[in-house]
């Protein structure tokens, strides 16, 4: 992601190349995120990993209780 933010910032196409497959949008995103708040990324990419597992989480939960429920009828 690094490498696609810095063509970016420096006015090359990231897409030329087989170095960047990210979508537009998450390319502009990272690119702030690197610009602006590059010292807590450590922090926000382990947020976003609690969060994901709190939702896969949550989703497992909600699939096995409509199984149960399902079966129980």
């Amino acid at each position: 992601m690094t490498e696609g933010a810095a063509l970016y910032a420096e006015g090359i196409n990231p897409y030329l190349g087989d170095i960047f497959h990210e979508t537009p949008l998450s390319l502009v995103v990272f690119t702030w995120l690197i610009e602006n708040v590059a010292t807590m990324l450590p922090v926000i990419f382990v947020a976003m990993d609690l969060l994901t597992a709190l939702l896969l989480h949550v989703t497992a939960t909600c699939f096995m209780n409509e199984m149960v429920s399902s079966y129980s009828l």
